[in-house]
């Protein structure tokens, strides 16, 4: 039930940014030359007006966004992005007849990973829905060439673009496509488009639990139980779940917050074998709630040895999607990470708020407390 996102699944993107740097800077070049019956240099040479004719905008995967809201870059949902409205920059396009536009551009990771964003993958639609061409040298302050972001490192700045002078740019919207020249834009911000509306996630949003959690008692969270057959047995004994606040890192996505529950496991007749997927959260909607295979920080278990007479402490971090309200929960321990048979369950309510940078500090054992 674990999820393994890391920062080795987006390595590629990084190894080739001097490379696609390189391409930006060239298809800037070809752009500026492609497009130039497009941009008239001199209203002497033409006769009818300047217009944006750079090509037909792409075609929308989704629904329009509002300006300055977040919107999904990527179909994984892992990179997000936020565009305002685009306005007519004082600065000098170079191109009679021509004014530059400034569209500011936020990129942040939502999970985790690293990523490099072109400017060429946003673009300028006019009302006629026709691109706007780039310049080829952006010369606004907060331009930039490539974008790298990650978990820690969100980004920000400005792409450029060349408009008719005397343009209203009310009537514009941008988009973004995976990349540039992309024919199928991932996100599109508008003026009129409406603002998602700010609804709180419900609960944990893994998939739902088909633990059998009927055959067995739930006792409250505190409650040690024990768990095995015969001479060989473990007694488990989880503390009440805690939010913790995670930091950023590779180690679990950014828009979660942790729960973290404590467990101290005791092994009589003989030593006793634990490990993170006999340990699974779901909340009271029946939904599981996710977690790092490779452990989120402040995680100590993965799997362990309990000699026989002998108890350790671990500490287990569930995700639940940040601005969530969910705070009843049961744990549930089975013998086998593959079975559906629960050995035990508990149930109970998160105790207390953390507000503590790194849930490693958290490190009580069996009979103390719970930190608030």
């Amino acid at each position: 039930m674990g999820t393994g996102t890391g920062r080795a699944r987006w390595a590629t993107s990084i190894v080739s940014a001097t490379a696609l740097a390189a391409l930006v800077t060239a298809c800037s070049g070809s752009s500026a030359q492609s497009s130039s019956s497009t941009q008239p240099t001199s209203t002497s040479t033409s006769t009818a007006a300047p217009a944006c004719a750079a090509g037909a905008a792409p075609t929308l995967r989704g629904q329009p966004t509002a300006y300055s809201t977040a919107a999904d870059l990527e179909s994984t949902h892992a990179l997000a992005g936020q565009v305002g409205q685009p306005t007519v920059s004082t600065t000098p396009s170079g191109v009679a007849g021509w004014d530059l536009a400034s569209v500011p551009v936020n990129v942040q990771v939502r999970t985790n990973g690293i990523f490099a964003v072109s400017p060429a993958s946003f673009v300028l639609v006019s009302p006629a829905g026709q691109r706007c061409p780039q310049p080829a040298t952006n010369p606004l302050s907060s331009s930039f060439a490539i974008m790298q972001v990650d978990e820690s490192h969100p980004g920000s700045g400005e792409v450029a673009f060349l408009v008719p002078h005397g343009t209203d740019l009310t009537t514009y919207s941008v988009m973004y496509t995976d990349q540039a020249g992309g024919k199928v834009a991932n996100a599109q911000w508008a003026a009129d488009a409406p603002t998602p509306s700010a609804t709180a996630a419900s609960g944990c949003d893994g998939k739902k639990s088909t633990y059998d959690v009927a055959k067995v008692t739930r006792k409250p969270f505190g409650t040690a139980q024990r768990a095995g057959a015969d001479a060989i047995t473990v007694t488990l004994d989880p503390r009440a779940p805690v939010m913790v606040d995670l930091p950023p890192s590779d180690r679990q996505p950014s828009d979660v917050d942790g729960v973290e529950i404590t467990v101290t496991v005791a092994a009589q007749g003989s030593v006793g074998f634990v490990e993170r997927g006999q340990f699974q959260l779901i909340d009271s909607h029946g939904m599981l709630c996710r977690y790092g295979e490779l452990g989120s920080t402040g995680e100590t278990l993965s799997s362990d040895l309990v000699p026989a007479g002998q108890e350790k402490t671990y500490n287990l971090i569930f995700w639940l999607p940040r601005g969530s309200a969910m705070n009843s929960w049961t744990l549930v321990y089975v013998k086998d990470p593959t079975s559906r048979t629960v050995g035990a369950a508990w149930t109970g309510h998160t105790v207390a708020t953390s507000t503590s940078a790194s849930p490693a500090a958290s490190t009580a054992t069996a009979g103390q407390p719970t930190k608030g």
